[in-house]
């Protein structure tokens, strides 16, 4: 894979782990944004809240 390889890995990998701070209540299933849900689940996935 080389160098570069691992360094774009890491880098990815990085982004796409780093919880969002962007102060909205979001599902830990898929990250789905649960303002005004009418059901304790997300509508988005289905993960009970």
């Amino acid at each position: 894979m080389g160098m570069f390889g691992c360094v774009v890995t890491v880098l990815v990998y990085s982004f796409i782990l780093t919880p969002r701070d962007d102060g909205e209540t979001r599902c830990r299933r898929c990250g789905y944004i649960l303002k005004g849900l009418s059901k304790p689940e997300c509508s988005e996935c289905g993960e009970v809240i």
